[in-house]
């Protein structure tokens, strides 16, 4: 089964899933193909992927390269630099993963820039502010009530997590404190992509899709399908890639875009 999607740009884009396995396009989804082999040793299930575009001063003057990072079961991190021709695995050491923590599951992945990001897991939310050198926990009252799935900053400040039994949270203070959402299912969230701060979309179980331009105050669900959505990327206001479980992998034109 597929777990994760993300895309760097409009043609580049990393899938993850199952047995460590990762796949890549660089034309828009039209084709794919396996990078490498898998990830994990032993293989373990990867359930997210973040890319995006980073750009850096050379000689030659600037350059680009596509960043991701992927986390998954057991405390797994890889990140790559250079569009996924290598690929770096983050110890999970320090106090964030003592000895309790040591094989926590992560379930998502957020970075706002290049040192700051987050991590959804089966014990809460993770954080770092050096590129994943060291992690920490940030816990609040309300999110220890629910396994969180999904976490996504639009801002430093601002930020939504999501979770099993359709729970939504917001946070307005950089993730110090959390708010209740009213959710548009009672079936498991399993990911949360915010394209500005009031505009964004939520998938999960049984064919869950949802929209809200209202910063998540309201959300709106749209006619789904049976699959179990477990990932979604958006190339535009009204056009979805979805992945899911058996093998799932379904670009989606949206009925009512946000915007609209």
């Amino acid at each position: 089964s597929w777990r994760a999607v993300s895309f760097a740009s409009a043609s580049s884009g990393w899938v993850a899933g199952t047995d460590g396995i990762v796949i890549c396009t660089h034309d828009g989804g039209t084709t794919w193909r396996r990078q490498g082999q898998a990830l994990s040793s032993p293989p373990r299930t990867l359930r997210a992927v973040q890319a995006w575009i980073s750009w850096t001063w050379t000689y030659n003057g600037w350059a680009n390269n596509s960043v991701a990072w992927i986390v998954g079961d057991a405390a797994t991190i890889f990140s790559t630099q250079d569009g996924g021709v290598n690929w770096s695995q983050y110890a999970s050491t320090g106090t964030a993963f003592n000895s309790r923590y040591s094989s926590v599951d992560l379930y998502d992945v957020h970075f706002l820039d290049l040192l700051n990001g987050w991590i959804a897991s089966s014990f809460g939310l993770l954080r770092t502010s050096n590129a994943g050198v060291t992690w920490e926990w940030r816990t609040s009252p309300y999110l220890s009530t629910f396994t969180l799935t999904s976490v996504y900053f639009a801002s430093t400040l601002s930020g939504w997590a999501a979770g099993l039994n359709g729970n939504v949270a917001r946070t307005r203070d950089g993730g110090i404190s959390w708010e209740n959402q009213t959710s548009c299912t009672s079936f498991n969230s399993q990911s949360v992509v915010m394209i500005a701060e009031q505009e964004g979309w939520l998938v999960g179980d049984s064919g869950t899709i949802c929209y809200t331009t209202s910063g998540g105050r309201v959300w709106t669900r749209e006619f789904g399908t049976a699959v179990s959505y477990t990932s979604i990327a958006q190339f535009n206001r009204s056009e979805l890639l979805l992945v899911g479980k058996k093998g799932s992998l379904q670009r989606y034109t949206a009925l009512s875009s946000p915007s609209s």
